[in-house]
């Protein structure tokens, strides 16, 4: 899935403004822009109420897309788009270190963020340190210290979660009809269950690949080519 993802939004609720920093976030929600399967871009929510977090992420989503649909290309361009929460776990796979630094260097705090990509991940972590600092110095501590990154992004490990994904083929074939031969296109479907996008979509269009096959060698149809994945 991550070669489908193209950006991350990251956003902070109102809410998170009007208290000047003044929390940990809690609830963090994932919302993705979708064309079918493919994530096309992830709106990130903070929040110390999830269904706070999950509104402004949808907010942004659908404005995206509503963006998207006003004012981008030919319409069948666009076509499948919709916002769809994504559940904590899914490839999150980017991570990013901010530390408070004193005066003389010394590191006095160390903040990590994680997130889909690294922007996104140093801002998380941006954020948490920031928000640290102003609460310290707002009680005289740490005057002359400021925020910033420690290290480069580094990738880890993803974590994959099981998955549900559907594959179809497709192939043409003659049919005698009215004194007539007519071409006509059959769709194959097959599904797979697995650990990850990628390995479910690989077992499900080799089943989908594989009985498609099949039932063109029995009504003398031509090959079969990849539909879609859904």
């Amino acid at each position: 899935m991550k070669n489908f993802i193209k950006s991350l939004v990251f956003l902070f609720s109102a809410s998170s403004f009007a208290q000047g920093f003044g929390f940990i976030p809690v609830y963090k929600c994932h919302v993705a822009l979708k064309k079918y399967q493919e994530v096309v871009q992830v709106f990130l929510g903070l929040d110390d109420q999830n269904d706070i977090a999950c509104r402004e992420a949808f907010s942004e989503c659908n404005n995206e897309l509503l963006r998207k649909l006003s004012y981008g290309g030919h319409h069948t361009q666009h076509a499948g788009l919709l916002c769809q929460k994504l559940e904590q776990g899914h490839y999150r796979e980017k991570t990013c270190s901010a530390v408070i630094r004193g005066q003389n260097g010394q590191i006095v705090e160390r903040y990590e963020g994680r997130e889909w990509e690294q922007a996104a991940a140093c801002g998380e972590a941006q954020f948490l340190c920031k928000k640290d600092l102003r609460q310290r110095q707002r009680n005289g501590q740490n005057k002359k210290s400021y925020c910033e990154i420690e290290q480069a992004p580094v990738s880890t490990p993803p974590v994959l979660v099981a998955m549900m994904v559907s594959c179809e083929y497709r192939y043409n074939y003659s049919v005698y009809r009215n004194r007539r031969y007519y071409s006509e296109s059959k769709a194959i479907s097959a599904g797979a269950n697995d650990l990850g996008f990628e390995n479910a979509k690989a077992r499900a269009c080799s089943f989908a690949k594989d009985l498609c096959a099949q039932d063109s060698r029995r009504n003398n149809g031509g090959a079969c080519v990849y539909s879609r994945t859904y």
